[in-house]
């Protein structure tokens, strides 16, 4: 069974982890060019216009 400071130490091994993970999705979202924001926020309105037409 663990002990507090164990437990604490495995959910800051956790966050650490969350973080990093965090880090690299902004990363990658920071590398996408003002160009490609702009064509990938369009396909993401056309695919979300088509979704509500099949649930509307």
């Amino acid at each position: 069974m663990f002990d507090a400071f164990t437990k604490l130490i495995a959910q800051a091994d956790g966050l650490a982890a969350m973080v990093a993970d965090s880090i690299k999705r902004m990363d990658s979202f920071n590398r996408i060019t003002p160009g490609d924001g702009s064509a990938l926020m369009s396909d993401i309105g056309t695919n979300f216009d088509r979704a509500a037409a099949v649930v509307g």
